[in-house]
C-alpha cells in the first residue's frame, strides 16, 4: 500500500515558523513545495538580504549602478 500523500497546510507552515521562533532562529523566508514539505531559510541565506548594501546585480547587464 503506498504511502498517504501530506498536504501542505496553513498550520503547518504557521508550526514550522513558530518552531523556528521558539528556537531563537530567524526567519527570513518559507519555502513551500508538495507533499508537506515546508522549508525555513534564514535571512542570510536570501540573496537579497546577503547583497544589501552592494550594486544590484542587473547592473552589469545595464552597465551602470542603481541608484
Amino acid at each position: 500500500m503506498p504511502a498517504a500523500r501530506t498536504r501542505t497546510t496553513s498550520a503547518l507552515i504557521r508550526n514550522a515558523i513558530e518552531a523556528c521562533r521558539a528556537a531563537g532562529l530567524d526567519v527570513g523566508a518559507v519555502e513551500v513545495a508538495p507533499g508537506g514539505v515546508v522549508r525555513i531559510l534564514p535571512p542570510e541565506g536570501i540573496p537579497a538580504h546577503r547583497d544589501v548594501g552592494r550594486a544590484n546585480t542587473c547592473d552589469s547587464l545595464f552597465e551602470e549602478e542603481s541608484g
